[in-house]
């Protein structure tokens, strides 16, 4: 298992406990510590308000509410995030087009690789 993510802490947005369990533990099989996870947009900005995130994996729908409002506040920190969505990016809005995206349901191959180019080479 490649260990790319060590030294790093992620924090893990998802409203569904499964996928939040699966990315976290995968998180920690690549060496990193996750923040989270957390299942509701007002918890996210807890762990960005400590300084201690390295990078974010963003659902992004929740239970009603979007996660954009945190990823405006990590792109202004300058802190790498990823999208986890079961939808296209044209549902994304156009500031966050081009941002990395993960569609559910992924395989372990593409994660990996989208996580490699977003959080560090390994």
């Amino acid at each position: 298992m490649p260990q790319f993510l060590v030294g790093q802490t992620i924090l893990v947005l998802e409203d569904e406990y499964l996928v939040a369990l699966d990315v976290s533990e995968t998180i920690e099989q690549w060496g990193g510590q996750v923040a989270g996870p957390v299942g509701r947009l007002s918890q996210a900005f807890v762990p960005l308000e400590s300084n201690g995130l390295d990078g974010a994996v963003l659902d992004v729908s929740l239970d009603g509410d979007t996660s954009y409002p945190l990823a405006d506040a990590l792109a202004e920190k300058g802190i790498p995030f990823l999208f986890m969505t079961g939808y296209g990016s044209a549902t994304l809005p156009e500031r966050f087009a081009e941002k990395p995206r993960l569609t559910k349901p992924f395989s372990d191959l593409a994660a990996e690789r989208l996580f490699q180019e977003v959080f560090g080479a390994g």
